[in-house]
């Protein structure tokens, strides 16, 4: 049993003292003893904190930056911007969704932004400048392009493309249609945009037909003039039409024809590669020689024209003080519809550019060409009469003489004509220093 003797009682601890109000004054006045730098560097560069301590900053978003997303998220169910400043819009439109009904888009947003990414979730080449450098512009242009193309006449109704045109259509000035179903009215589209479409271009037709090819669903019909001229007559700022690969014959030419006569308008006009012979050029002459053309640039390229219908042609140059550019290339006008045509370039200063390449041109071309180019008022500036085998070697060094003693030509096309390369060579070199201004033509000798 352990004795009760040897065991130790501990003795009471001492009572805490208060600090008094002189003690705690003389503490605070006391400076504070400064720290070793080896003490500063273990315990961290912010003084007690440990070393890797991170500080974490916290953002309180405000109410507007809470507001924006449920705007976006909800905007379908209430689709307006309310009274959000202008500059608050960008936000919410860069959050809003891409499947938002068109007639509600179309209405309300107008930032480029959100119809470029909606542009681009459609199609990967897209290009604002052929398009008003206006994303909005193009998407809508686009996307009525495609609903033409992929209507069937046998198995749609065309109330469906209407209610489509009346949200599409203030935004359409320009429609490139590359297959279109000939049994489709497309006067029934083209007329409401009369005011304001600029560019108009189709083909009617099918692509990727594969072995299902049936003639009879390519190019236009009669039928298909008619709409077509009924739009054109009109039509109050149309200035580009291309109507080419349509298989177009001279009846469908003069229906053209009267539709554009009724109200010209047009600056551009392309009926290439088509089935126009010279009948057909007697109807777009009479197109060029009213007092109301503005036609500047016209295609006849790969039809079926001959001599006749460059005597025709000929005949309008010499009083047409309008057109800049035509282009009769692919067509069989031989050797004496070239040289009318540029017979009547001696009387006609006003174009610039000809094209007459693949006409079978020859010895009697070259004579009257070579004399146009000796001619200082003539305004023709470029001329392309490449493929033409008959010019030879005499007709390329006639056509070089007349160069260095005659006018400055921007264009001479001579290839595959049966010319010496170093002739074609010279010919060059030689438009390429009559080109350069005066003013920086510096002598090195």
């Amino acid at each position: 049993m352990a004795d009760s003797s040897n065991t130790t009682t501990p003795a009471p601890s001492a009572p805490t003292p208060t600090p008094t109000t002189s003690s705690i004054t003389t503490n605070i006045s006391k400076p504070a003893t400064p720290r070793s730098r080896e003490s500063s560097e273990s315990a961290g560069s912010d003084g007690g904190r440990p070393r890797g301590y991170i500080a974490t900053r916290f953002f309180r978003p405000s109410l507007v930056d809470l507001c924006i997303p449920v705007m976006a998220a909800n905007f379908l169910c209430f689709p307006t911007f309310g009274y959000i400043s202008l500059d608050l819009r960008p936000k919410v439109v860069t959050l809003l969704p891409l499947d938002l009904p068109l007639d509600l888009a179309a209405y309300l947003i107008y930032e480029d932004e959100y119809w470029e990414r909606r542009s681009r979730l459609h199609w990967s080449n897209s290009d604002i400048a052929a398009h008003g450098r206006s994303w909005k512009q193009l998407f809508f242009e686009r996307y009525f392009s495609d609903a033409l193309e992929s209507f069937d006449p046998t198995c749609s109704e065309e109330s469906a493309l209407t209610n489509m045109l009346h949200i599409c259509a203030q935004y359409i000035h320009n429609l490139i249609i590359y297959q279109l179903p000939s049994r489709l009215n497309i006067s029934v589209f083209l007329v409401p945009l009369a005011s304001q479409i600029e560019t108009l271009k189709i083909e009617y037709g099918s692509r990727n037909v594969g072995m299902e090819y049936d003639k009879l669903r390519f190019g236009m019909k009669t039928s298909d003039c008619r709409s077509v001229s009924a739009a054109l007559r009109v039509s109050l700022a149309l200035s580009e039409l291309t109507l080419s690969y349509n298989l177009i014959d001279d009846k469908k030419v003069e229906i053209l024809v009267n539709g554009m006569a009724a109200n010209p308008t047009i600056v551009h006009l392309d009926l290439s590669h088509n089935y126009i012979s010279d009948a057909g050029v007697i109807e777009i002459m009479r197109l060029m020689s009213a007092d109301k053309s503005v036609l500047t640039v016209l295609n006849l390229c790969n039809n079926c024209i001959t001599t006749q219908g460059a005597i025709n042609i000929a005949e309008t140059l010499k009083t047409n003080s309008v057109l800049l550019y035509i282009n009769l290339r692919h067509n069989s006008i031989l050797d004496e519809g070239g040289q009318v045509i540029f017979e009547a370039l001696y009387i006609n200063n006003t174009l610039e550019r000809l094209s007459l390449s693949s006409c079978q041109l020859g010895e009697l071309s070259v004579a009257a060409l070579t004399r146009l180019l000796h001619n200082p008022k003539s305004g023709l500036n470029g001329v392309d009469v490449s493929s033409n085998k008959g010019i030879g070697e005499s007709g390329g060094n006639a056509i070089l003489a007349a160069l260095e003693a005659g006018k400055i030509m921007k264009e001479m096309n001579l290839e595959f004509s049966g010319i010496d390369d170093k002739v074609q060579m010279s010919i060059s070199k030689l438009l390429a220093a009559k080109c350069v201004p005066e003013a920086k033509q510096y002598s090195y000798e």
